[in-house]
C-alpha cells in the first residue's frame, strides 16, 4: 500500500515536468513566421512531400459541372551549388471533368546536363471513347526521356535570380526582397500548438489572407516596375481579391525555425461564368541540408522539345478557375533582372 503513495505523487511531478517542457512561442506570431520563411531561404537542400487537391462544381453550361482534382508529389532538391542542382521527383494525379477522366503518373530528375522524365502511366477517358494515342504510348510510356539542359544554363539563371547575399544584389533584387519582407499578407493570425511534423516539433498558426495587404503590394510592385495602373484596373484588382477566401496554416520548426509545413485552402464563391469550390494546396520540407544524389538513367531517348505536346488527345474540357489578374510583364525598361530568365544560346 505505501508503493501507492509514492507512485500518484511522482506521477503527478512528471506530468508537470511534461507539461512546463512543451514548447511554446516566445516571439509574436507574424515574426515567427517571417523569420521562419526568412531561414528556409538559406536553406540548400531539402526532402518535400506535396498535394494538389480541387472539388469545384460549374453550372454545367459555361463550366463543367463537376471538376475534381488529385496531385500529388514527392521528392527531394538540392541547389547548394546553383550551377550543379540535382532534383528527384515522382507524381501522381487523377483529373474529373464530367465524363472525362485522365490519370497519370511521371517520375522526373535534374542534373546540371538534363532533364530526366519516365512517364510509368497515362490514360484519357471519355464519353467519346477518346484515349491515349498507341504511337505515344508505345514510345514514351514506361521509358525514361531526356531532355538536354543547354551549358551555362544554371549559370545565366543564377545570376538572374535574387538567390545571392544581399550585398551581392542589383538595386533592383534589393528593393524587390525589401518589398517582400515588409508586404502583410496574412490577418488574424492564432497560434494553435506544438504539434510534430516528420518528427520536429513545430509551432502551428492559423491565418487568413489580407486582401488589402495584397492590394497594396500590387499596387507598389507596379509603381516598382514603373507602371501605372488605371482606376479600372485597380477596381478589377478589388473585385478579382473578393471572389475568393484563403486560409493557411503553417508549421515553424520549434528548434530550427523553419517553416517546414504549409497548407493552403482557398474556396472560390463562384459565379454565372466561374465554378465553386475549394482548392486544398499543401506541402511539406523535412531532412534540411542533406546532400542529394540523381541517378542517370541507362538508355534515356533524347526528347525533342517540339515533341512535348501530347498529339491526339481531348482537353478535360474547357476548365478555368478563378483567378487574380497578374501585373502584365515587365518590358525592358522596368524590372526585368529578377523576373525574367535568359537561356544561353547554344
Amino acid at each position: 500500500m505505501k508503493k501507492i503513495h509514492y507512485f500518484f505523487p511522482g506521477l503527478f511531478v512528471l506530468l508537470t515536468l511534461a507539461a512546463c517542457s512543451q514548447a511554446k512561442p516566445q516571439k509574436p506570431a507574424d515574426q515567427v513566421i517571417k523569420e521562419g520563411i526568412t531561414n528556409l531561404a538559406k536553406v540548400t537542400s531539402y526532402q518535400y512531400e506535396g498535394k494538389v487537391k480541387a472539388d469545384l462544381q460549374g453550372d454545367g453550361e459555361n463550366e463543367p459541372k463537376k471538376i475534381n482534382f488529385d496531385f500529388n508529389f514527392s521528392g527531394n532538391l538540392d541547389f547548394k551549388n546553383i550551377e550543379d542542382p540535382k532534383m528527384n521527383l515522382q507524381t501522381n494525379v487523377e483529373a474529373v471533368a464530367d465524363t472525362q477522366n485522365a490519370t497519370g503518373a511521371f517520375e522526373a530528375r535534374v542534373n546540371k546536363d538534363a532533364l530526366f522524365i519516365n512517364i510509368s502511366k497515362f490514360t484519357v477517358k471519355d464519353d467519346q471513347g477518346t484515349t491515349v494515342p498507341k504511337e505515344f504510348s508505345d514510345k514514351y510510356i514506361g521509358k525514361w526521356s531526356k531532355i538536354a539542359i543547354p551549358a551555362g544554363f544554371f549559370k545565366e539563371l543564377s545570376s538572374e535570380l535574387p538567390l545571392k547575399d544581399d550585398a551581392n544584389l542589383t538595386p533592383q533584387q534589393k528593393q524587390l526582397k525589401q518589398l517582400f519582407e515588409n508586404a502583410n499578407f496574412l490577418k488574424d493570425i492564432n497560434y494553435v500548438g506544438a504539434e510534430n511534423v516528420k518528427g520536429m516539433d513545430s509551432f502551428h498558426y492559423h491565418a487568413i489572407l489580407n486582401q488589402d495587404g495584397v492590394y497594396d503590394f500590387m499596387l507598389k510592385l507596379a509603381e516598382m516596375q514603373q507602371k501605372t495602373l488605371s482606376d479600372e484596373e485597380k477596381k478589377t484588382l478589388k473585385e478579382d481579391l473578393q471572389k475568393y477566401d484563403l486560409a493557411v496554416d503553417i508549421w515553424v520548426g520549434v528548434d530550427n525555425a523553419l517553416l517546414d509545413q504549409a497548407i493552403l485552402t482557398v474556396g472560390f464563391k463562384g459565379s454565372a461564368t466561374e465554378p465553386k469550390g475549394t482548392v486544398t494546396l499543401s506541402g511539406t520540407l523535412y531532412d534540411f541540408n542533406k546532400a542529394v544524389t540523381v541517378e542517370v538513367p541507362k538508355d534515356a531517348q533524347d526528347l525533342p522539345l517540339d515533341e512535348l505536346a501530347l498529339p491526339g488527345l481531348v482537353p478535360m474540357g474547357d476548365v478555368t478557375t478563378p483567378s487574380v489578374d497578374m501585373l502584365p510583364p515587365p518590358d525592358s525598361s522596368d524590372y526585368s533582372s529578377a523576373t525574367e530568365m535568359t537561356v544561353p544560346k547554344k
